[in-house]
C-alpha cells in the first residue's frame, strides 16, 4: 500500500529514531547536571590559632594574597546584608534570575554599553572560577549553565559559603575570613550591623577599598544598603541609624604577629588554617617579659632570646617564642627553639639520672673535684676552685664541672651519648669519639625543643600512675592537629626522681646585680647551662604541672662576657614561672625506690667501720662500690700519734677509725671544711705505708705532653708544677732526672723550664717518701 500524495515515506522511520534517542539525550543531560563543577582552589594564606581558636599570626599565600582558610561558619548578620544587597531570591532560584538577566539585557541593550550584569551569587561563584574569561553573552550562558548545574551539585549553603570564601575584598584581599581581620583586626562573628553591611557591598566594587581613597563612596553604599535592609525588614530603623554612625574601613589592620616564628616554622610544612595548642594569654605574656629583659640585654650586646613553656600533663607546648619580640634585632628572624645551640650544663642531670640507673653512683656519692687533666683535656669548673670531694647530687646543685666530668668517664662517653640519642636528642648525630669527655660540658649541640621535650617527658612519667606506664606518645605537641606520634626514653622513675630532688630550687635569685636570695613561694628543679666561650646562656625548669625552657645569646653566634646562664636566662626563668599557677612536687615514686644504707661521709654502701645513714636510692641490682674511705688507724696513747707495726706493738695502741682521703684530696677539701677531722701526725720513728703515700702530684696528675709558651722575644718560658703533702709541715726535695732543684714547704709549687724530650720529676719528702711523674716537652 503506498502512502497519499505529499507524505514523506521516511516519517514514521524518523519519529521512531527520535524516540529511541530521547532516553539517551535525557541522561546526557541529567549527566551534564550533575557533573562535577571544578571550583578552583587557590592557595591559601597561613594562619595560627591559639586552643580557642583566637587568631595568632597569618602568612599571605603563595599568590601574594591574603586569602584565610574558611571557617565554615556564616555570620547571620553578615548573610543578611550580602543576600540583600546581591541576591534576595538566593534560596528560591535554580541558579540563576531570569527575571535579573532580563533587566540587565534591557539596561545595557538601551544604552549601548554594559551597565548591569544580572548575575546571582551563584554566577559570580561560576565567574570567580573562571578567571580570565571575557564578559560576553556566550561567557553570560556559560555561567547560566554551569550555575544551574552547581545548584543541582551542592546545598545552597555551600554555594553561599564557596561565594564568602573566595569573593573579592579590595586589594589583595580575598575572602571574608582575610577582609575581617585586615580592616577591623576581628573574627567575622563579630561584625557590627554597619561593618557587615560595608564589607557586604565590598565584592561588588573591590576597588572602594583603598587606603585614603574613596571612603565616601564606600559610605554612601553601605548607608544605601542599609536602608534598604530597613525597607524589607531585615533590620529596624533604630540599629540602621546606630549602624550609620560606624566608621567605614580606612587603611588595613595589621595582622597579629603574636607568634611568627612558630608560623614560619610551620608554614613550611604545611598551609591554611593551623590550630595550635598555644595559650594566647601566657604566649603575649611571656612575649612581654622577654621584652621587659630585652633593654638590659641589648646594653650588653644580648640581642636574641627564645622560650618554651610545655603543659606535663599532655606535652601541649603553651607558650611558644623563637626570638625577641623587639623590632630591628639582629638575627631576629631566626626560629632558635629549633636551632641547634651548645647547651652548656644543662645535660648534667641527664649524666646524673643515668649513673643512678647504672648503680654507678647514689645521690650522695662522693666524686672526686680535684685538678684533672685526661690527655690534653683540662676541665675546669666555673670558679676555678676545687671542693676535693663532693656528694654527686651537691655536684649537680652546684654544676660543677670536674666532678660531672670525671663521672662521664666512669659511665662512658658511648654509652651515655646512646642514652642521650634515645632521649630525643636528635641533634647529637657523632660519634662519641667526636664529642669526647667535652659532651657534658657542651661539646654537643641540641636545640631547645628537644631540650625541654626531655625533661617535659620525664616530669609526665614521674606524674602517672604506675598502671598508666609506658606512655606510648611523650613527644611535645603544638600543632593541635598533629596526629605525629612517638616516644622517646626517659631515665627510670627513681633515678628521675632523685635527679628532681637535685634539682630542687630552695631559694631563687632576685635581682640583676647582687644576686641575693629569698625564700621561692614554689618549689621548682632548675638546671642552668652557658656554652664554652659565652655563646649561650641556657635555663631549664620543671614542675610536677609545667615545663619551661629558656635561651638568651646572639643568633650569630657573638659571644659576650656576661652571658652565662644564671645571670641572663634564669630571671626570665623565674618570670615566667611567676605567670603559672600555683605547682606541687612529685611524690616519691616508691615502686622504684628502695631504702638503703649508706656511709654517711661517702654515699656508698657502707663498709664495717662506716658511719650509716638511711635514704632513698633507686632499686637496682648493681650497687656502687663498698665505702673504702673509713679505715681503722693505730694511735700511740702517749703521743696521739699515728703509728703501725713497722714501730710499734699494734697491742698496746688506740685503734680508731679515720675517713682518709688520698693527699690531694684532702688538701683541697680541708680548705672549705675545716672541720673534717683529718690523719694525725705519724710518729717520728714510723715509715708511712704504701696505701698511705703523703704526697700527691697536683699538676702533672699523671704522664703529660706539655708545650712550653714562648714569649714575643722568642723566648720558652717556664711552666709551673705542683704538689701537695699530707703534713702541713713536711719538706719536699725537687729533682727533675736526677737533678736536685730546691725545696718547698706548705706550698709546694716549682719552677722548671725542661729541654724538648721526655724528663722525670721525682718528689721526696724528709722521711723518704717518694712520688714519681713522667713528662714529655714537645718542640
Amino acid at each position: 500500500m503506498t502512502p497519499p500524495p505529499g507524505k514523506d515515506r521516511t516519517q514514521p522511520l524518523a519519529r521512531r529514531r527520535w524516540k529511541r534517542a530521547l532516553p539517551v539525550l535525557f541522561l546526557m543531560f541529567l549527566a551534564g547536571l550533575f557533573w562535577p563543577v571544578d571550583l578552583t582552589e587557590d592557595p591559601l594564606s597561613t594562619i595560627l590559632t591559639d586552643r580557642t581558636g583566637v587568631l595568632m599570626d597569618a602568612r599571605i599565600a603563595a599568590d601574594g594574597q591574603w586569602r584565610f582558610p574558611p571557617s565554615g561558619e556564616i555570620p547571620d548578620k553578615f548573610e543578611k546584608a550580602l543576600l540583600t544587597y546581591e541576591d534576595q531570591w538566593f534560596y528560591w532560584h535554580p541558579g540563576f534570575n531570569p527575571v535579573s538577566l532580563f533587566q540587565a539585557f534591557r539596561a545595557n541593550t538601551r544604552s549601548g554599553k554594559i551597565l548591569r550584569g544580572g548575575s546571582t551569587i551563584t554566577m559570580q561563584l561560576v565567574r570567580l572560577s573562571r578567571k580570565g574569561q571575557p564578559r560576553t553573552y556566550r561567557e553570560k550562558w556559560i555561567e547560566v549553565l554551569t550555575s544551574i548545574r552547581l545548584t543541582c551539585q551542592l546545598r545552597k549553603r555551600s554555594v553561599l559559603r564557596e561565594y564568602i570564601a573566595r569573593a573579592p575584598f579590595g586589594g589583595n584581599v580575598v575572602g571574608l575570613e582575610a577582609a575581617t581581620w585586615r580592616y577591623y583586626g576581628k573574627p567575622p562573628s563579630l561584625l557590627s550591623w554597619g561593618e557587615a553591611a560595608a564589607l557586604a557591598v565590598l565584592p561588588n566594587s573591590p576597588a572602594l577599598i583603598h587606603p585614603g581613597r574613596n571612603r565616601d563612596q564606600l559610605r554612601q553604599k553601605r548607608d544605601r544598603l542599609l536602608q534598604r535592609m530597613v525597607r524589607h525588614g531585615v533590620l529596624s530603623a533604630d540599629a540602621a541609624s546606630m549602624a550609620r554612625m560606624e566608621p567605614v574601613p580606612d587603611v588595613p589592620v595589621a595582622l597579629p604577629r603574636r607568634a611568627p616564628e612558630l608560623a614560619t616554622t610551620l608554614g613550611k610544612r604545611t598551609t591554611g588554617h593551623i590550630r595550635t595548642t598555644l595559650d594566647g594569654r601566657l604566649q603575649d605574656a611571656a612575649r612581654a617579659i622577654m621584652l621587659r629583659h630585652h633593654p638590659q640585654l641589648s646594653g650588653n650586646g644580648i640581642d636574641n632570646q627564645a622560650v618554651l613553656v610545655v603543659r606535663n600533663q599532655d606535652l601541649h607546648v603553651l607558650a611558644y617564642a623563637g626570638n625577641t619580640p623587639a623590632p630591628e634585632v639582629r638575627g631576629g628572624d631566626v626560629d632558635i627553639i629549633r636551632a641547634a645551640r651548645s647547651p652548656g650544663s644543662t645535660l648534667k642531670p641527664l649524666l646524673f639520672a643515668c649513673g643512678l640507673d647504672d648503680g654507678l653512683i647514689w645521690p650522695r656519692t662522693i666524686l672526686d673535684d680535684i685538678p684533672t687533666q685526661y690527655g690534653s683535656y683540662r676541665p675546669e669548673n666555673y670558679n676555678r676552685q676545687f671542693e676535693g670531694i663532693v656528694p654527686a647530687e651537691q655536684a649537680l646543685a652546684s654544676s660543677l664541672n670536674i666532678p660531672m666530668v670525671r663521672l662521664l668517664r666512669s659511665f662512658g662517653v658511648d654509652p651515655f651519648l646512646k642514652k642521650l640519642q634515645g632521649f630525643g636528642l636528635s641533634t647529637l648525630d657523632r660519634t662519641a669519639d667526636h664529642y669526647g669527655l667535652s659532651l657534658i660540658l657542651g661539646g654537643g649541640e641540641i636545640t631547645l625543643w628537644h631540650l625541654v621535650q626531655v625533661y617535659a617527658a620525664i616530669a609526665q612519667n614521674l606524674t602517672r600512675a604506675p598502671e598508666d606506664l609506658p606512655i606510648e606518645n611523650n613527644l611535645l605537641h603544638v600543632n593541635g592537629s598533629d596526629t605525629v606520634r612517638g616516644r622517646i626514653q626517659v631515665p627510670g622513675r627513681g633515678a628521675s626522681w632523685q635527679m628532681m630532688e637535685a634539682m630542687r630550687l630552695p631559694d631563687r635569685p632576685e635581682g640583676q646585680e647582687n644576686w641575693s636570695y629569698f625564700q621561692s613561694s614554689r618549689t621548682i628543679a632548675w638546671k642552668t647551662g652557658t656554652s664554652f666561650g659565652f655563646k649561650d646562656a641556657w635555663a631549664v625548669g620543671v614542675t610536677p604541672e609545667y615545663t619551661i625552657g629558656v635561651w638568651v645569646g646572639n643568633a650569630d653566634g657573638t659571644p659576650r662576657p656576661d652571658l652565662v646562664g644564671l645571670k641572663a636566662a634564669a630571671p626570665i626563668l623565674f618570670d615566667l614561672f611567676d605567670l603559672l599557677p600555683e605547682s606541687s612536687w612529685f611524690a616519691p615514686p616508691l615502686d622504684d625506690l628502695d631504702y638503703a644504707v649508706t656511709c654517711s661521709f661517702s654515699g656508698h654502701p657502707p663498709g664495717t667501720s662506716c658511719p650509716t645513714d638511711t635514704i632513698l636510692v633507686p632499686y637496682r641490682r648493681r650497687q656502687p662500690e663498698v665505702c673504702s674511705y673509713h679505715q681503722e688507724i693505730l694511735l700511740d696513747p702517749q703521743t696521739g700519734n699515728r703509728i703501725n707495726s713497722s714501730c710499734a706493738n699494734p697491742s698496746l695502741a688506740i685503734r680508731k677509725t679515720f675517713p682518709i682521703l688520698a693527699p690531694l684530696q684532702a688538701h683541697f677539701y680541708t680548705m672549705h671544711h675545716p672541720e673534717f677531722q683529718s690523719l694525725p701526725p705519724l710518729d717520728p720513728h714510723c715509715q708511712e705505708g704504701e696505701d698511705l703515700s703523703p704526697i700527691q702530684w697536683i699538676y702533672p696528675a699523671e704522664f703529660t705532653r706539655m708545650v712550653l709558651p714562648v714569649d714575643l722575644d722568642g723566648q720558652r718560658q717556664s711552666i709551673l708544677v705542683r704538689a701537695t703533702h699530707r703534713d702541713e709541715q713536711a719538706v719536699i726535695h725537687w729533682h727533675l732526672d736526677e737533678v736536685f732543684l730546691g725545696t718547698t714547704q706548705r706550698d709546694h709549687v716549682m719552677t722548671i723550664q725542661p729541654s724538648p724530650g721526655g724528663h722525670t720529676l721525682t718528689l721526696v719528702d724528709g722521711r723518704g717518701n717518694r712520688a714519681v711523674q713522667q713528662i714529655e716537652i714537645q718542640e
